[in-house]
């Protein structure tokens, strides 16, 4: 894996006095597809040079957060730090105890990002479906359009040695998903079999599979690895004209699709998934932390600024902070959320741009922008 340096930017200094602070979704907020949102500069540059608290809340992902601030420092023009950076599968950093010596499967992204994001949490056997499937060739038949692309970032899979002496991979004890898959057929395969194996181990078949005496008709009772969700978002916005589907629908893909092949078998929350990014509890939780740091003390008021209703906007309305913040939603119109139509959650304020939200929001702060 390529070495990650820390990006050593100064943190922001929070002025006594002003106990409130910002929560920023990107895509659609900040920038669409790398190009600048209207007024997403000036806004972070004022709030930068008036020491207001802020962080960047996203449901994105694919690279350590260190790298993700600098990118976002360099298009915005104001220093940032990575602790001021919460991605949808920050989060993952907790299952670090249970799961840093197993091995896991780390799936989505481009290349190896999402692998070198897991050992830069601290992951030491991570896998992908690029080292499946140089490993086990025949797994997945559809592959005349991969060409070298997976050669370039495979890796020999963690093995152990039979008493014939012959090998065989080391059980998967987890699936992480950091990003949308890019190759869904691959990945729903390989997820797939990973489901119906016998305690995680490639290839196999667990007995208890179609066993009606038991819950779920005998599927996930025999130690399969549980999955970890980062993202639930089922579209983003891009420079299209229209949403793009993401990790969130692949989600749906595979439940539909195991639920098809085993008759009717459930992948249920907390047994057989977690789910983190927003607009989870969890996920706001993070996001709080993150900006209680950077502020160096309590706050009052957040004002939670996404173009995303069911994600951003719900996540804020839904969160209870154990702090005892009060968030409010601000949602903008240059992303997801079209002008003109009635979100599916309503927000404490609707405005075009993220400069207006901010406005907004300093105007009942009593500050003139």
């Amino acid at each position: 894996m390529a070495s990650q340096k820390t990006i050593n930017l100064p943190k922001q200094v929070h002025t006594p006095g002003k106990n409130f602070g910002f929560s920023f979704d990107i895509d659609g907020v900040i920038h669409r597809s790398n190009e600048l949102c209207p007024g997403a500069q000036e806004a972070m540059q004022y709030l930068r040079t008036n020491n207001i608290p802020f962080i960047f809340l996203t449901n994105g992902g694919g690279d350590p957060e260190d790298v993700r601030a600098k990118e976002m420092a360099e298009m915005l023009g104001i220093p940032v730090h990575q602790d001021q950076f919460i991605q949808a599968h920050t989060p993952f950093k907790q299952y670090l105890p249970e799961l840093a010596d197993k091995v896991v499967l780390v799936l989505g992204g481009v290349g190896n990002k999402c692998r070198e994001v897991a050992e830069f949490y601290g992951y030491k056997n991570a896998i992908t479906s690029a080292d499946m499937i140089e490993g086990y060739p025949d797994l997945y038949p559809f592959k005349e359009a991969h060409g070298d692309y997976f050669r370039k970032t495979a890796r020999r899979l963690p093995t152990t040695k039979n008493g014939d002496g012959s090998e065989e991979l080391l059980p998967v004890s987890a699936i992480f998903l950091y990003s949308s898959p890019r190759d869904w057929g691959l990945d729903l395969q390989i997820i797939l079999d990973l489901l119906l194996s016998e305690q995680g181990k490639f290839g196999t078949r667990s007995l208890l599979n179609n066993n009606h005496n038991l819950p779920n008709m005998g599927y996930l009772q025999d130690g399969q690895p549980k999955i970890y969700y980062a993202n639930p978002d089922k579209v983003f916005a891009t420079k299209w004209a229209h949403p793009r589907i993401c990790q969130g629908s692949f989600k749906v893909a595979l439940e539909s699709t195991f639920s098809e092949l085993t008759g009717g078998a459930k992948l249920t929350s907390g047994e057989h998934y977690i789910q983190v990014g927003k607009p989870t509890q969890l996920q706001y939780e993070y996001g709080e932390r993150a900006l209680r740091e950077t502020s160096g003390q309590d706050l009052t008021q957040v004002y939670m600024v996404g173009d995303g209703p069911s994600s951003d906007i719900a996540g804020a309305n839904n969160y209870r902070s154990p702090h005892g913040s009060t968030w409010n939603s601000i949602l903008v119109q240059t992303g997801i959320h079209q002008a003109g139509t009635t979100p599916a959650y309503k927000p404490t304020q609707e405005v075009e741009t993220v400069l207006d939200a901010v406005r907004w929001a300093l105007q009942r702060e009593g500050i003139e922008m």
